[in-house]
């Protein structure tokens, strides 16, 4: 018995010099001598030496899952905004080619495509070139420049809208090809009958020119149906 009371003191002691806590004891019985006695329980110990590391983990895991979570929002948003925007998961695509010679104003190779592509293809791909596209095929600074303007009207089985107008201006005059990418955001959603009419007006300069001539205007027109 007073081993065991000694023992006690000794954690005592130990607490107050490192300042950790003390030991659990339990009350044991050795049928050998017929005596009860104090023992310090190792196993107990490291439990309760262990339970702050526990609590820190806990803490660690709460900012990771809020973190988690906001990723998980942001992932489904991303997939669902393209098909929202666009009432569907495929969308109708038409793309009007030209070319358009300035100096003379002429327009040749007019074509029309249309294909059905998924929304995620549309917004995240395609939209982003924009709606009306120029390249140059042959042009010739030294001969002069111009001034075009684009007058677009789109028609749909909704009705007929006029797109923002395009405008070209202090161009090389020469060749140059215009593909016209229509789609939802343009009004083509459903099947039906569209028609575009494509208005244009350009202004030359020709080298050693004081001002630029008289507008030229010259037009056309194209049906297709999508299905």
């Amino acid at each position: 018995m007073y081993e065991a009371f000694r023992l006690i003191k000794v954690e005592r002691f130990r607490y107050c010099l490192s300042g950790e806590p003390l030991h659990r004891v339990t009350r044991i019985s050795t049928r050998s001598g017929g005596r009860t006695g104090l023992l310090v329980n190792p196993i107990a110990s490291r439990s309760f030496a262990q339970e702050p590391v526990r609590k820190q983990v806990y803490i660690m895991k709460k900012p990771m899952l809020g973190i988690l979570i906001i990723v998980v929002i942001a992932a489904a948003a991303i997939l669902l905004t393209p098909v929202g925007l666009a009432g569907n998961v495929t969308v109708p695509l038409t793309r009007v080619t030209f070319n358009e010679v300035t100096g003379s104003l002429t327009f040749d190779h007019v074509a029309n495509t249309t294909s059905s592509l998924t929304a995620y293809e549309y917004y995240f791909s395609t939209r982003i070139g924009g709606w009306f596209r120029t390249s140059e095929n042959k042009v010739n600074a030294s001969a002069g420049i111009a001034n075009i303007n684009f007058t677009i009207v789109f028609s749909t089985p909704n009705g007929a809208a006029t797109l923002p107008m395009q405008t070209l201006n202090g161009v090389s005059l020469g060749n140059r090809t215009h593909t016209i990418y229509l789609s939802v955001d343009q009004g083509e959603r459903s099947s039906g009958t569209y028609r575009l009419t494509v208005s244009i007006d350009a202004a030359t300069k020709p080298a050693g020119a004081s001002a630029f001539g008289t507008p030229t205007a010259r037009g056309f027109d194209v049906t297709w149906k999508v299905p």
